[in-house]
């Protein structure tokens, strides 16, 4: 699917896929270590009740998490495929170990983004333990009044630009069936995520 004329190869899909992968392991582990402490710390009968009797379910549900993770994995590449290449493109004989950086340090990256995005326009979101931590400080650097034209930019402005870059760069290196792949798989992906996200903008709103 990818267009043989233009100097764009699986190895170099492959390694950003190998760098987002890395930062979701990462962030699983992650997960799992801060629920395992979190819950061998509790030591009453509702937890000694859920590690007995509900393991099976709180196992089930942490795997059904690999979904969420393998859906934005799939975004992440598809967002940092153009953005690393747009970046190194001038960098001849590109390793694959530089890929596979690449994609993990742009995943960080978009993760910082959404954490102050979700800082900006959702902060409830947040548990009231994360209030005052250094992403609040990063907002605040921006003078009071700068900050909606700044904040508009960044937030609004931008992530526009880097998808439509993106559909750009996927129109000119991939081949017809391939843009139809990544169309759909995109408008399929995100048309989910959004499904999902007002859900529990709702749920939370309403309670």
């Amino acid at each position: 699917m990818i267009d043989n004329k233009h100097k764009i190869g699986w190895h170099y899909v492959l390694g950003i896929i190998g760098g987002v992968g890395l930062f979701f392991v990462f962030q699983y582990v992650t997960a799992l270590m801060r629920l395992s402490g979190g819950s061998g710390a509790m030591k009453n009968k509702f937890s000694v009740l859920a590690q007995d009797k509900y393991m099976g379910f709180l196992i089930i549900q942490n795997l059904y998490v690999l979904l969420g993770y393998v859906i934005l994995g799939i975004l992440f590449t598809m967002v940092l495929c153009p953005l690393v290449d747009l970046v190194f493109k001038k960098i001849s004989g590109r390793t694959w170990w530089m890929n596979i950086v690449s994609g993990l340090v742009g995943s960080f990256l978009i993760h910082g983004f959404f954490t102050l995005r979700l800082v900006k326009t959702r902060p409830y979101f947040l548990d009231d333990a994360k209030f005052g931590y250094w992403y609040f400080e990063f907002l605040n650097v921006v003078p009071e009044f700068a900050k909606p034209t700044v904040f508009l930019v960044i937030f609004s402005v931008l992530p526009w630009v880097i998808l439509g870059y993106a559909g750009w760069w996927y129109y000119r290196y991939l081949n017809r069936n391939g843009r139809m792949v990544a169309g759909v798989v995109v408008l399929s992906l995100s048309g989910f995520l959004f499904l999902k996200f007002n859900q529990a903008t709702t749920r939370l709103e309403a309670a």
